[in-house]
């Protein structure tokens, strides 16, 4: 038999052999855990890493799906679905959306089920930025029934 041989993991060349009782990496186990509420760093100053590094550290973990939910937006998601596809994570896409008029606002999580509930979202968060400035985005409680399901 030959010895096995490891890899350097940034440059994938050999730099040696490796004893036969050193353990080798599975792949992590599945995990039945789902997040559905982790904010990329387009959630400014509510979330802190990358749609890609969110991905990257799910499928380490073991987990087979994640939700993106960005505050009062969907900013992330493109960059999120190319890596979710490279990953071979499954995807949620949703958003966290600021809910009321007056201080303390409150928070939704919407996430999509199929197209239609990503048309929905998207006219949502449509008509909520289009009715109030940058940056000071409120939906009100009760326009959501007539978009939601």
């Amino acid at each position: 038999m030959s010895p096995r041989v490891r890899i350097d993991a940034t440059s994938r060349m050999p730099i040696g052999p490796v004893p036969w009782d050193t353990p080798v990496r599975e792949a992590p186990a599945r995990s039945p855990y789902v997040e559905l509420t982790a904010r990329s760093n387009f959630s400014f100053l509510r979330g802190a890493s990358s749609p890609e590094s969110l991905l990257k550290t799910a499928r380490d973990l073991g987990h087979d799906t994640l939700a993106v939910t960005d505050c009062d937006g969907l900013y992330g998601m493109v960059r999120a679905h190319e890596e979710a596809k490279k990953q071979g994570v499954r995807l949620i896409v949703g958003c966290e959306l600021t809910v009321g008029s007056e201080a303390p606002y409150g928070s939704l999580v919407l996430l999509v089920e199929n197209h239609a509930g990503y048309t929905n979202l998207c006219r949502i968060l449509t008509e909520t930025h289009r009715l109030h400035p940058k940056g000071q985005a409120r939906h009100e409680e009760e326009d959501l029934p007539r978009n939601t399901y």
